[in-house]
């Protein structure tokens, strides 16, 4: 039977089919009929009492028709039909009452989603569809507690809250499982069921993230996720749902749930760690794991330390305990925390309870200047009450130590918290304040106190200020860790700078300086400030500014820049006390002789500076800077040169001498850096390069160039082929252009190679060593000719000697002929000397000078025994003369005139005893006897050898006891004469000796007259 109502057809067969056959149902059936034909307008009416009697809760909803007007009995009833699973049910209810409603197409979308049957495209379609059916309705953001009109069943906002409330009751009650359950709420996401609804749903994805870890966690708690819709009741949810995780000790899982919902996780990662601490403490950096789960995590720094400090009271080990304590001081501080101090004197206790030599503490640096350290520490007055006197003396020793070690690691700041904390000072923190406190301008030197005073002037044998010299970097000493003062008892009062420095900086520098020696702990404390200070007084920027520099390197090369004064010491400074690497001091230096070489070959300066350094003359201070690293810029620069080389080369034109000039220079310095290092393989690559760059420069004919390169390198033995090249293109003269004479090395090379390739070109010679003022070498050469005209003399002679039937090895003498030829090698070899001499006395070579000078006195003398003779005749050569040979010339020969010349050129040590015998006792040669006595003394010991020869004398006649009277005659000494007279027997002179009364003593006892010998 079909009955129509209002243009919709029922089925009254398939309504009644649908109730089950009892009592209660057949009341409610006749109902149903009862309102279908006699009151049609109470569809609604019909639809729940159908809907209740089909779902069997007809128990819980009764009296629908005074019901109906109620929305939210209605909502609930629909909610209710699907956590009974009727789901299907609602849906044709819909079909057949409701057709046109929207919530007939969602109900039809959540039961193919209960089959599971995900299909998006059908789903899609189905909440379009839903979506577009809405959009027709009525919006109305207030909805009646009683709507007798029902006018509910129409409003846009009724129908989506009633669909997300089915939509939540399907999630929580329909599925059979979790899984099921997760794969609804991640098909959700995926759709984003969201867009087709314009009011709030929840986050599908959050939902589902919570679902699956409370099912992979296994914790059995069940999640109501009927209320997702309700943001106010789900929250208590989520947290009831945290809470007992955590209660069964799933952490994790609650970790992660609080994280999604942003519940507060600190008390979830506090409660897992002393459950741990309690139970299960077995790992061996057990703290260091929490300190980093806590970091992790994001804890609170009152929930952390307030942990620490639970579990430091809890434990009974010394060590674990200031392990403990030492990470709540971490976080205090880092947080800054109002019980910071309090915390930091338990740590500080704690740890001059454990044995020191295997605690080590890593304390965190602060880069604050000491003004503001001093403003954070005024707060330590009253939050820090206690004292040392409720310390132990073994407990102030121990504090004294981690002061002192505190500052040894560069750690101020921890070093003064720990002092004001305890209320302790040491000296070394006295002198570290007042090198603060001058530093930063806030105490000058003309206003310190007597104990300020006292800090500069005790421990140790120091001089005064006014005493004190500053070494700056540029002494050939090198440099040091940092530049100190260096003591001088001659020291004027007056402070040596390489740049001037004014008052007060020069006070504040020599205060600082001398504090620096002061201190024992904190050495690298105190010379950071030393250099910050220098810094700051020679860029000329305050203190500040430097101290809190972020950016060193740019301020450094804006102040070189700017021309600041001691540029290598300010370098210096920057890169120890911002602990630049070698990399990075290479950088720069590579930066900045490329640009300074650049600067001199365009403004075509005289010397190559850098910093107000000679690069050719100092360029080693520079390289101070890279100790034992020169190769690495040494390699940058040759890398630069090569690069820049062979852009050259690539472009086969005309080649810009600038650039090639910048080139040699840059292999030059490179060249330097291999040699600091005596790196010989980066010096070979310097030489092979050079050959090619050589090669480049001998075509351009570019021979000043050729040779800076050459002198610049200066390995001279490697690169004598430049000698060569120079020599046959006849331009040797370059090598010595203005400025080479104090080039030792080239000097050297240059006169090593002449002699080695060049021995006969004289005048090439005798050049370069005008040059370089070689006024020995000079003479040498000049002596060395003159040597080879007597040899050569010599040899000429030995010939005519045979020519003449002489036999040259019988002949005691080589004899000279007297020939124009003979006299002009004389006279040539003579002059050779003379010009030997004046060079020798030029070079201040005395010895020489003399010798020279004897050796042109013998050529004069041999020219001597020449003259007057006839010509072809000969004399005796006294030239290159053996001793034997000048023994018998000075004895038989020549006068004593001539033989004092002999003698002296030849350096020949003479026995005067027996050429006086020989030439006047035996020969009677009266003017040898005079030419001696003017020259020498008759000695005492020369007369008793004489009387020794006349004794073994065979043959004695009148004339050699007349010349040996005279000798005794000759004799100064009274005793040596009447001795030797009364030897010899001659009494005539020992009677006139006593008659004289000068030996009257001895009349008596040893001479009587008559008395024969």
């Amino acid at each position: 039977m079909v009955y129509a109502y209002n243009g919709l057809v029922f089925n009254y067969e398939v309504v009644m089919n649908k109730c089950v056959y009892n009592i209660f149902e057949i009341v409610i059936h006749f109902q149903i009929n009862y309102f279908y034909f006699f009151k049609p307008d109470s569809i609604i009416t019909n639809w729940l009492t159908w809907l209740s009697v089909s779902c069997e809760i007809g128990n819980e909803f009764l009296n629908f028709e005074g019901a109906t007007p109620n929305a939210s009995y209605v909502a609930d009833l629909l909610k209710c039909t699907l956590k009974k699973g009727y789901g299907r049910i609602l849906q044709e209810s819909f079909r057949i009452f409701l057709p046109e409603n929207p919530l007939n197409i969602f109900v039809d979308f959540l039961n193919d989603c209960v089959n599971l049957y995900f299909d998006p495209s059908l789903a899609t379609t189905k909440l379009s569809e839903f979506e577009s059916e809405l959009k027709q309705r009525k919006n109305s953001a207030v909805i009646m507690d009683i709507d007798y009109e029902m006018m509910y069943m129409s409003n846009k906002t009724w129908i989506e809250t009633t669909a997300c409330g089915l939509l939540a009751t399907t999630i929580e009650y329909n599925f059979t499982s979790q899984y099921n359950q997760l794969k609804f709420l991640k098909f959700l996401h995926h759709i984003d069921i969201s867009k087709y609804f314009s009011i709030q749903v929840p986050d599908f994805q959050k939902f589902y993230n919570v679902l699956n870890y409370l099912c992979k966690s296994k914790c059995d708690i069940k999640l109501d996720l009927s209320v997702i819709f309700n943001d106010e009741i789900v929250k208590k949810e989520l947290l009831s749902c945290v809470h007992e995780l955590v209660f069964k000790k799933f952490y994790d899982c609650a970790f992660k749930i609080a994280t999604i919902q942003g519940i507060d996780t600190d008390f979830i990662v506090v409660n897992e760690w002393e459950d741990k601490f309690v139970n299960d403490k077995h790992e061996k950096e057990f703290w260091q794991l929490c300190d980093h789960a806590f970091k992790e995590a994001g804890v609170s720094g009152n929930a952390t330390v307030n942990f620490f400090e639970r579990c430091s009271e809890k434990t009974t080990d010394k060590s674990e305990k200031y392990k403990i304590l030492n990470l709540a001081r971490k976080w205090a501080v880092f947080y800054n925390l109002n019980n910071v101090y309090e915390v930091e004197r338990k740590m500080w206790i704690a740890y001059f309870d454990v044995d020191t030599r295997i605690i080590h503490c890593d304390f965190i640096r602060n880069k604050m200047l000491y003004a503001e350290m001093k403003q954070t520490l005024q707060s330590l007055e009253n939050d820090c009450a206690n004292d040392l006197s409720t310390l132990s003396d073994e407990t102030v020793a121990l504090l004294n130590k981690t002061i002192e070690k505190l500052l040894n690691a560069g750690d101020l700041w921890q070093s003064l918290r720990l002092s004001k904390i305890f209320k302790y000072e040491t000296n070394d923190l006295e002198i570290i304040n007042l090198c603060c406190n001058l530093a930063e301008g806030l105490l000058m030197p003309y206003q310190l106190n007597t104990e300020q005073r006292l800090l500069l002037n005790k421990n140790g044998n120091f001089r005064t200020l006014s005493h004190r010299r500053r070494r700056t970097l540029m002494s050939s000493r090198g440099f040091s860790s940092f530049s100190s003062a260096s003591h001088s008892p001659s020291a004027s009062t007056v402070i040596h700078l390489s740049d001037t420095v004014e008052t007060p900086f020069q006070d504040t520098l020599i205060a600082l300086e001398t504090l620096v020696e002061r201190v024992k702990n904190g050495v690298e404390i105190v010379q950071n400030i030393l250099m910050t200070y220098r810094i700051s007084v020679n860029i000329d920027k305050p203190y500040q500014e430097v101290f809190k520099c972020t950016n060193p390197m740019v301020m450094l090369k804006e102040a070189l820049k700017d021309d600041c004064s001691n540029k290598l010491e300010v370098v210096h400074d920057f890169s120890m006390l911002f602990g630049w690497s070698k990399m990075q001091i290479t950088d720069l230096l590579c930066e900045e002789l490329i640009t300074s070489i650049s600067e001199h070959i365009k403004l075509k300066l005289d010397a190559m500076m850098l910093w107000n350094i000679n690069l050719d003359t100092d360029f080693h201070l520079i390289l101070q800077l890279l100790m034992e690293n020169c190769s690495m810029l040494g390699l940058k620069l040759y890398s630069y040169a090569s690069a820049l080389h062979k852009s050259q080369n690539q472009l086969n034109s005309d080649f810009r001498i600038s650039e090639i000039n910048l080139v040699i220079e840059l292999l030059i310095r490179s060249h330097d850096c291999f040699t600091a290092d005596c790196n010989m393989e980066g010096i070979s690559t310097i030489l092979r390069k050079c050959q090619n760059i050589i090669s480049l420069l001998l075509t351009l004919k570019s021979w000043k160039l050729i040779v800076r390169l050459l002198t610049g390198v200066a390995r001279y033995t490697e690169m004598n082929y430049v000698f060569h090249l120079l020599r046959e293109n006849d331009q040797f003269e370059f090598l010595l252009r203005k400025g080479s004479r104090k080039d030792n090395g080239l000097k050297v090379a240059l006169l090593k190679y002449l002699k080695k390739y060049c021995p006969e070109e004289r005048e090439l010679y005798r050049m370069v060593a005008l040059h370089f003022t070689l006024f020995s070498e000079i003479a040498q050469l000049w002596e060395e000719e003159a040597r080879s005209i007597v040899r050569n003399l010599i040899a000429i002679s030995k010939l005519e000697m045979q020519n003449n039937g002489l036999n040259v090895d019988t002949e005691p003498y080589v004899l000279l002929t007297n020939t124009d030829g003979t006299k002009i090698c004389l006279n040539k070899s003579m002059v050779n000397y003379t010009h030997a001499t004046e060079y020798h006395l030029q070079g201040e070579k005395l010895a020489k000078a003399m010798s020279s000078a004897k050796q042109a006195e013998l050529l004069a003398l041999q020219t001597s025994m020449l003259k007057g003779l006839a010509s072809n005749s000969t004399a005796v050569c006294i030239l290159n003369v053996s001793d034997a040979q000048i023994f018998s010339l000075i004895s038989t020969e020549l006068s004593f005139s001539q033989s004092l010349i002999l003698v002296e050129a030849c350096n020949y040590k003479a026995d005067w005893a027996t050429v006086l015998f020989e030439q006047f006792v035996i020969n009677n040669h009266w003017n040898y006897l005079d030419g001696f006595l003017s020259s020498f003394p008759l000695t005492d010991t020369l007369i008793n050898d004489i009387s020794r020869k006349f004794l073994n004398l065979k043959a004695i006649s009148d004339t050699t006891t007349r010349n040996m009277k005279e000798i005794i005659n000759k004799c100064a000494s009274v005793r040596t004469k009447y001795r030797i007279a009364s030897e010899l027997g001659f009494s005539d002179l020992v009677e006139d000796l006593l008659a004289g009364n000068q030996l009257a003593f001895l009349k008596d006892t040893v001479w009587k007259k008559g008395y024969k010998s």
